[in-house]
């Protein structure tokens, strides 16, 4: 019994392992000065799927939560990045040219 909870931590470990890398590979050539780097990889990978075109329906499917988890991701973001509604861009428009100037255009899903 102790060797299967060990193992199921082991799979559990190497999940997580994976995932972080498959994130920060969205993070690397970003200038180490850029407000992207103060995101999370989790949060940079959100907004890689926004920049590709996703909704937020399509980005909780891609990461197995709900669609309030991924709005309220997106609304931490804006705050970290210091996105606004200001009436004529809205801020996931902004924040996807943000994305876009720092990283470049990410491939289609």
């Amino acid at each position: 019994m102790e060797n299967a909870a060990h193992t199921h931590l082991t799979e559990a470990d190497t999940l997580e392992a994976a995932l972080q890398n498959r994130t920060e590979d969205h993070r690397h050539g970003l200038a180490t000065n850029s407000p992207l780097r103060q995101l999370t990889p989790n949060q940079v990978d959100v907004l890689h799927m926004v920049a590709q075109g996703l909704t937020n329906a399509g980005i909780a499917r891609r990461r197995g939560v709900s669609e309030s988890a991924v709005e309220g991701s997106l609304a931490h973001i804006f705050r970290i990045l210091k996105l606004k509604r200001d009436g004529e861009i809205s801020p996931r428009v902004q924040a996807v040219r943000f994305y876009i100037a720092a990283a470049g255009i990410p491939d289609a899903p």
